[in-house]
């Protein structure tokens, strides 16, 4: 398990800092290419990732949603001393890390099969992908990708390290410090709040509210020819 230390992390951030910074110190070292999905890259339909320039770099399409928080993503990289590369294939040739972030009602769409072979795809022999993630229950159901996102990077062969649950608010004395000023600050207290009338309504036990992202961790074990990726395929046989 990760703590914030002293300060919260923004729940509701789709790159955020300190867990960004957590897991590149975690799985790379200073000099190690590390490459960014970008989440409006894998949100959409499969063709937002298959237009692939002569460089390498994926061509988003003019009306996909921007990634908030990449950039500050890419500064941490930076800082650390990383070679970033965000949203590449063929100009990356062998990555040591390839982050993703998908947010779980996302999932569904094919994200996870895409982030799991794009990562297979650029990873070097031993290199490390990380999905940031997270439950969800704003729709009235509780959403958990795990075990698809697990299943996908299996599926392209790649070898289940472990889950790590990286928690927002801070610990002290053994208890998650949940102030009304945090709640207040962020869009999912309103959901928690809607969530608890959706139950009260209905005579369901109360929600849990959502503290932690979990941070999904797999290794590329083979050693395999770099070729060129087709994501273009919506016959549906990635899964």
């Amino acid at each position: 398990m990760w703590t914030s230390g002293s300060t919260a992390i923004d729940l509701d951030a789709t790159w955020p800092p300190e867990i960004v910074e957590k897991i590149v110190s975690s799985f790379s070292s200073a000099g190690d290419k590390v490459a960014l999905l970008p989440w409006s890259a894998l949100s959409g339909t499969r063709s937002l990732l298959g237009v692939v320039g002569d460089d390498g770099v994926v061509r988003h399409s003019p009306d996909a949603d921007p990634d908030p928080g990449l950039d500050d993503a890419q500064h941490v990289l930076e800082r650390l001393g990383r070679a970033v590369h965000v949203g590449s294939h063929d100009a990356l040739e062998r990555a040591d890390l390839v982050i993703a972030s998908v947010h779980p009602i996302r999932i569904g769409d094919g994200s996870s099969d895409l982030v799991a072979l794009t990562a297979a795809h650029v990873l070097r022999s031993g290199g490390i992908l990380v999905v940031l993630t997270h439950c969800d229950w704003t729709t009235g159901e509780l959403n958990d990708p795990t075990g698809q996102v697990v299943a996908s990077a299996q599926n392209a062969d790649l070898l289940y390290l472990q889950h790590v649950v990286a928690v927002h608010v801070p610990v002290r004395d053994g208890r998650f410090q949940l102030s009304d000023e945090h709640l207040a600050g962020c869009s999912s207290g309103d959901e928690a709040a809607r969530g608890r009338h959706r139950a009260q309504v209905r005579g369901l036990p109360q929600p849990h509210l959502r503290i932690h992202s979990d941070v999904l961790v797999f290794a590329q074990p083979h050693n395999r020819q770099h070729t060129q990726l087709d994501t273009t395929d919506t016959s549906g046989d990635l899964r």
